[in-house]
Order: C-alpha cells, then structure tokens, then sequence
C-alpha cells in the first residue's frame, strides 16, 4: 500500500510484548506503510491472492487483481488441487503424494512436505488452523502437525471401505468453531476441532445442485459455491455462491456466476472466487454486491484460492510481500509474517493499552496520529444484514522512529460481553504521519478482561 500521501511506516504491537518495529518492511525509499501487531499480530503491508492456474503451478496477484506472478512453477510443485495460507507458507494438496508447501515467495518449495495417500481421485481440500493442518482423504479427513509430523490418516473416517457408505469430503475449511467440508453429496458436513460430532449433513444444498465445491467461512456466516440446472421445460444451468448462517435460511444465490473455488480475505469483507474457464472474481461477503472480474484469464481450472490478509485497500500495486523481495529495489529488511494470537486485555474499568511503532519520513520530533473505532460484529441469521455497532475507540500519539502506547477504552455496554469471555472485535481508524499525510487501518483481534 503506497501512495505519496503516505510517506511513513507504522506497526501497532501488544503493550508489554517487548517487541520494537518488529514485523515491519523498511526501505530506502520513504513511500511505505505496514501495520501489525507485533507478537500479537504482524502481518505484510502487502496482501495477495493465491491460486492454481493449472494443476501443476502456483500463481499469485495483489488484491486488486494486479502484478500477476508465477509463484511456483510447474515442476517445482508436483500436482496442485487445493491449496491454503499461513503466516509463512502455502500449502497444497499434491495427489498421489501428499501435501506440498514453499514459502510465500514461492522460495524453497518441497512438493513431498507430508506423505499422504490422497489418490488421484481429485481430493482438494487443505486448511491450517492453529498448530495443525487439515486435508482430505478419499475417505475421511487427515490431520498432522504444522511442522509435518504426527500424521493421522484417520482423525475423521466418512467413508466405509467396504461398502463406499459416507459421503467424500472435497474442499475444507476448519475455524475455532469447528472443521468444516464440502461433501461428494452436495452436502457440508462439520465435527468438533478434536474430530467427534460428526455430521455428513450439516447443511444441504439446493435439490437440483449437481456438485458442492468451494468452501468459505468468516464468523458465522458461511459460503460455498453449487453448481446445478434448474427445469422449467428446458435445463438452465447455473453457478453460485450461496451463504447462511447455523440455523439460519440458505441465500441463493449469494452471488451469481461464480464458480468453483471460494476465499475470504481475513476481514470478512470480500469473497474471491475461481473456476472453470479461469476468471477470478471478487464480491461484498456483506450483501454479495460489486461482483467484478479481478484477472479474466486466470487459468483452466481454478479449484484452489486463498487471501492472506485484508480486502481490497490491504495490497497495493508494487508487489512484494514479507520476504518476497518483490516490490521493486532498495534496502529493505524482510518483514517476519508472523500471525500470533491477537488478543488484547482490558482492566476492570475496560480500559487498555497497545503498542504503536511509527516510522516516517519527516524529522524527529514529530508525531504520528492514531485514531480509531472498535466495531462488534452483530450478524442476524440472514447474512445479507450483517451489521456492526461502534464499542470503543483508540486515540493517541507516537514520536516519529519511536514505539509508543496509545490507550484505548470501550464502552460500559462490553462489560456483560467480556464477563462471558474474550470478544471478537474489528479495530479499524486511521494514522496521520507528522507530515499530514493519512492512511486507513482495519484489523480483527480479540479483547478480555484482565491480564
């Protein structure tokens, strides 16, 4: 994200963490803005979307759908048919071998990462969530730990070997709520993160659907894309995104011609998706509105998609991302890319404090400018009226070159909510430099009570 009105750098870290600019890309040049929370949470100034062009590559582009690149080339990764994203890698399903992974930058890719038995059958789901990762078998869900040992083939069994009863899982998703797939049924199928509750059936697709593919999920709501014919005397074919909420009425379309592969960036706020014929598209993951084509030829068939940080406003146009060294010459230190726990604390009277680093252009003496709101999500069982109401703020300075705490406080309306436990909240504002220049920040974290 680089525009001459922001001619500064600014990281916010957890107070206490210790931690000073760390996380942050530093360059010769002074047009640069990261923001992080830095042990909490450190994350690129850049921000991309991942993808398969084909089965046998990975790609990458900014948000915006610019600065295409060739990530992993053919050769390098095997056989591509799912792929996922953390703080650090990118990880694939590799059929007939296992998972694949490489760093973000596309650098040192090992297609045999995990030996695994997917088959060549086209199983593609993959999914990370905290220390583990997750995949599909042909007949169940794998899991093993992020550093590639303890592999169980067996956490989740869905299908008999010897009848073929149960349903196959296809793409995956797993949150702190649970682990959730698509289904070989037109079915999305959930069990609790240690692998018990399972059900095959958890949401159904419409009648006429003929295969349940992509699989997203933000908060409560939940998206996947379905393709199918409806009939009224002749066969019309359609591809969807439909979205619901647990318990909720199934919207559908969510959003029309979009098929195959499905992502959310990290804010809730966008949906991307892939498919056959190789567009990749993007849409509001609020009411599915602003449906636009982001790369018209993308690839062939597009069954694997990820985003790595926030929407639109998140990336911009000069690549590079963490160690990418892709944005162009200058010195410059790597950003680590480190997703930690992103949790703040409040004290009994819900105040708090965190860490903001400031880098800047203008001279020593200035500062930086930080101001913003804490929004609680409020989704409704219809995902088309998710709303968020305003809980706090955050207000305050930072000597230009210099780590500093801003205070922050919310409103006597959280004190109920946090009493329960810690809460999601979006902190979201912005930072004005010591020479006027303004940029937006957005971020998900969690806040709780005490220490």
């Amino acid at each position: 994200m680089r525009s001459p009105a922001y001619p500064f750098t600014v990281a916010m870290v957890n107070a206490g963490s210790g931690c000073r600019g760390r996380g942050i890309r530093r360059r010769a040049i002074p047009l640069a803005f990261a923001i992080a929370f830095c042990g909490l949470w450190s994350s690129h100034a850049e921000a991309y979307i991942y993808w398969m062009p084909n089965n046998s590559s990975i790609s990458r582009a900014n948000l915006d759908g610019s600065n295409v690149q060739a990530l992993v080339p053919a050769g390098a990764a095997g056989s591509v048919f799912g792929l996922t994203i953390d703080a650090n890698y990118v990880y694939w399903t590799n059929p007939g071998y296992g998972i694949g992974r490489a760093k973000l930058d596309g650098s040192q890719p090992d297609p045999h990462f995990i030996a695994s038995d997917l088959g060549f059958i086209g199983t593609r789901g993959i999914a990370v969530h905290d220390s583990h990762i997750y995949w599909a078998l042909p007949l169940g869900i794998a899991r093993a730990n992020l550093d590639g040992s303890g592999v169980d083939e067996s956490f989740i069994k869905l299908v008999d070997p010897k009848t073929s009863s149960g349903h196959r899982p296809d793409d995956l998703e797993v949150t702190d709520s649970g682990i959730y797939w698509t289904t070989d049924y037109e079915t999305i199928g959930r069990a609790n993160l240690d692998g018990t509750g399972v059900d095959q059936t958890y949401i159904q697709g419409r009648q006429d659907a003929q295969t349940v593919r992509g699989l997203a999920i933000s908060g409560q709501s939940i998206y996947w894309t379905e393709t199918g014919n409806t009939f009224d005397g002749d066969f019309h074919p359609y591809q969807y995104i439909n979205a619901t909420t647990p318990g909720g009425p199934v919207v559908a379309p969510f959003v029309s011609d979009a098929p195959g592969a499905v992502s959310i960036d990290t804010e809730g706020s966008y949906l991307y998706w892939g498919g056959t014929g190789g567009p990749i598209g993007r849409a509001s993951a609020i009411d599915g509105g602003g449906a636009t084509t982001l790369i018209p030829n993308a690839g062939q068939n597009i069954y694997g998609l990820a985003v790595d940080s926030l929407g639109p406003g998140a990336g911009g146009s000069s690549g590079g991302s963490g160690s990418s060294g892709g944005g162009g010459g200058g010195d410059e230190e790597d950003s680590s890319g480190y997703l930690g726990t992103k949790t703040l604390s409040v004290d009994d009277t819900l105040n708090g404090r965190a860490k903001f680093f400031c880098e800047s252009s203008a001279q020593a003496g200035k500062q930086c400018v930080v101001n913003g709101s804490f929004f609680q999500a409020n989704r409704p069982q219809h995902p088309k009226r998710a709303k968020a109401k305003k809980v706090g703020k955050v207000s305050g300075t930072v000597p230009v070159g210099e780590t500093g705490e801003v205070p922050f406080k919310l409103k006597k309306s959280m004190r109920k909510v946090l009493a329960k436990g810690p809460a999601k909240l979006t902190l979201s504002g912005t930072i004005t430099n010591g020479d006027g220049g303004t940029t937006p920040f957005k971020r998900k974290l969690k806040i709780k009570l005490g220490n």
